[in-house]
């Protein structure tokens, strides 16, 4: 009687944690929250580039074949700032593609004559040929 008594006595007298428990709770808390929000912003910046690099690759692979089906040869007057939309968009080699989402910038081809090489900027971010 006397241990049942007492194990009661011990339950009634913890009503809950105290006040140094749930501080350390809470900082746990904390520091698991700040470590998580830093890697989903470097998750979702990674995310952006990669949507990036395969939106311009698209944008060369339909330049390409728009330079494939042309019956002249292609010079870099062809290609110009209107490019994308008057070309690639109009005659139905890809859809309208969305600004870079990297830095908000439109989608600009240049060709270079002598090397025939496509280049695929987004304002000053050159996003292909992929440079490591």
């Amino acid at each position: 009687m006397f241990v049942k008594s007492r194990v009661e006595q011990f339950r009634q007298d913890q009503n809950g944690f105290t006040l140094v428990e749930l501080i350390v709770v809470v900082a746990i808390l904390g520091i698991l929250a700040a470590i998580g929000v830093s890697r989903f912003a470097g998750m979702t910046d990674k995310a952006r580039e990669k949507a990036d690099l395969s939106t311009a690759a698209t944008i060369a692979s339909a330049t390409q074949a728009w330079i494939s089906d042309q019956d002249k040869k292609v010079e870099s007057s062809d290609i110009g700032i209107n490019f994308i939309t008057n070309e690639l968009v109009a005659k139905g080699y890809i859809e309208s593609p969305k600004n870079s989402q990297t830095n908000g910038e439109t989608w600009v081809v240049l060709y270079d004559d002598s090397t025939h090489e496509l280049i695929v900027k987004a304002g000053t971010n050159e996003w292909y040929p992929k440079k490591e």
